[in-house]
């Protein structure tokens, strides 16, 4: 983006976090969203039910008043299994439905602050991923490329070390990102 480097929370971020274990994502998941909610920066997270328990711990042990981030609205969590159900038509990410989905959840949380960049942590990707369905994650990739020229966020995404790092297309899938971040060797 003119002006601004692309780094966690300005709009056109968009890293990976390669985690080893869910407390390490949880942790590292709310660093990141942290950052956002103490510049006031609204929030989406799309993971699975553990994953969203792990992270609302996290943020709510750093003292962030979750509740009542979610009664405002601030916060938005979605279920990614259930999110896939909306996106996913015959095995493949529907644009359309991508777009109209996640596309109004951002639209719902940044109206719900005012501000119109928003902290996305997203594991549909990896979702897809553990189910084998590669083509589905890489389209998912793109499709999340496509809705940062359209909405203003910052986008982490979580992929499962162990079922990632092996494939073939993890180089590609790094690619499609512009920060990788491995828990691993940090």
């Amino acid at each position: 983006m003119k002006g601004h480097a692309i780094l966690p929370g300005n709009p056109g971020h968009h890293g990976v976090q390669i985690y080893t274990d869910d407390t390490t994502l949880g942790e590292s998941v709310a660093d990141f969203l942290a950052d956002g909610l103490a510049a006031s920066q609204p929030t989406l997270v799309i993971a699975t039910p553990l994953h969203c328990e792990l992270i609302v711990g996290e943020l709510s042990a750093r003292r962030f008043d979750v509740p009542a981030l979610l009664a405002s609205g601030s916060i938005l969590l979605l279920d990614a299994r259930e999110t896939i159900d909306v996106v996913i038509l015959n095995g493949r990410p529907e644009p359309k439905r991508f777009r109209e989905a996640v596309g109004l959840a951002l639209d719902r949380v940044a109206r719900s602050s005012g501000e119109h960049v928003v902290r996305v942590y997203d594991e549909l990707v990896d979702v897809l991923w553990r189910d084998g369905n590669i083509d589905g994650a890489l389209k998912l990739e793109e499709l999340w490329n496509g809705l940062l020229k359209t909405h203003q966020f910052s986008l982490l995404c979580g992929y499962a070390m162990s079922a990632f790092v092996a494939h073939p297309a993890y180089a590609h899938v790094c690619a499609q990102h512009t920060h990788v971040h491995n828990v691993a060797t940090v």
